[in-house]
């Protein structure tokens, strides 16, 4: 079984301004007895030093958890000692000051506390499954405007480019940043689905600025089925383009998002800051469409041996197959144990997710290592863990 949370950070975080979580609902991670799932997990602390005089996130259903609540108070009376939905502020502060973390429930200040994720380890997991991922055969040749194949390199001085889809089976695109930057208009003549993912692999080292193509016939129905692998950056920025569907995959990569436009899926990233440096900041939502497909890539050797299929953040279980397998369970689960743990080296490979999902306004600084999701704006994660 699987649990979900909606925003997960795993080191420290700033808060820059206004931002809604958990809009529709809290997800199902519930930490120990807690009555309430925990929408918002917090792995480090609260820089409030450095937060925005006016930031506030608002937790709009379920509990918090923050790892280190060293220069916080944690509220859940006021001034006149009546009871109150609870916030949590800068130690010296008053219950209703900013910058500040304000809930919709009265979570006891007692349970405002660790949320149990191994950040590490799951991203130790998130880095393996991403080389794995890259290393899957290309089999999806791009088509010019007239449906003519493409060689590598021949992105059309236009930038229009289709894709056509094998049904059936995971469909794998390898494509260099290079190219990818060329193309302003990706028109899908089949769309992917459960059964027919696609999985994107950006290949390239370093640093990559990006403006996200035009994604004709694909919306959020289509997003759970689409998985953009970038494995080989360090720096990621979105500089803008249209709404990007499907999964960002880029573990290593400190992603600025400068974007206007949405990201329809999961994010797992190593940083992520929203509108950093900008002087009028357009914040981009992002919309919970989790990946919800088993990918399976490679090719039989020619002695097949039992191999594992590896959950997404759990354990393997032997499975005999000759194929490199990826298994997104999208089951969700009441109580998880703590931490998702690297899963032994096989040659199966299961891209592990932390979903974002997105509200409205911007702002914050998500820091340190194995942080998902904001920056400038606050983070919003769900993550999902094997019980």
């Amino acid at each position: 079984m699987l649990a979900s949370i909606r925003s997960t950070v795993g080191g420290n975080l700033t808060i820059g301004g206004g931002y809604n979580v958990a809009i529709h609902s809290a997800g199902s991670y519930t930490v120990g007895s807690d009555p309430v799932p925990s929408s918002l997990v917090i792995g480090g602390n609260v820089n409030w030093a450095g937060s925005a005089a006016n930031g506030l996130i608002k937790v709009l259903s379920g509990y918090v958890k923050i790892g280190d609540l060293s220069g916080s108070a944690v509220h859940t009376t006021d001034n006149n000692n009546a009871s109150i939905n609870t916030t949590v502020t800068q130690s010296s502060a008053a219950y209703n000051a900013t910058p500040g973390i304000t809930l919709t429930v009265r979570e006891p200040a007692s349970a405002v506390g660790p949320g149990g994720i191994d950040f590490a380890g799951a991203f130790t997991t998130f880095r393996a499954r991403a080389q794995q991922l890259a290393a899957c055969d290309n089999n999806v040749t791009l088509l010019d405007g007239n449906g003519n194949p493409l060689s590598s390199g021949a992105i059309p001085s236009n930038g229009q480019v289709k894709i056509a889809l094998a049904a059936g089976q995971t469909n794998v695109l390898t494509i260099s940043a290079s190219d990818l930057s060329q193309i302003k208009v990706l028109t899908f003549l089949s769309q992917p689905a459960q059964d027919t993912p696609l999985v994107i692999n950006v290949t390239g080292t370093g640093s990559f600025d990006w403006t996200s193509p035009n994604m004709a016939g694909v919306s959020g129905n289509q997003a759970p089925y689409i998985l953009w692998n970038l494995p080989g950056f360090t720096t990621l920025v979105r500089t803008g383009g249209d709404s990007l569907e499907g999964t960002l995959y880029a573990p290593d990569a400190d992603f600025t998002d400068n974007g206007a436009t949405n990201i329809e899926g999961d994010i797992i990233v190593k940083t992520l800051r929203q509108d950093v440096g900008l002087s009028n900041p357009t914040t981009s939502e992002y919309h919970y469409f989790p990946f919800n497909a088993d990918l399976s890539c490679g090719s039989p050797g020619p002695t097949p041996t039992p191999t594992p299929t590896i959950s997404p953040m759990g354990s393997p279980t032997p499975t005999p197959t000759p194929t490199v397998t990826a298994s997104m369970t999208p089951t969700s689960g009441p109580s998880p144990t703590p931490g998702p743990q690297p899963s032994p080296s096989s040659t199966s490979t299961t891209p592990g997710q932390l979903p974002v999902t997105g509200s409205d306004l911007l702002v914050l600084l998500a820091g340190a290592v194995a942080a998902i999701g904001l920056g400038l704006s606050t983070l919003l994660l769900r993550t999902r863990r094997r019980l």
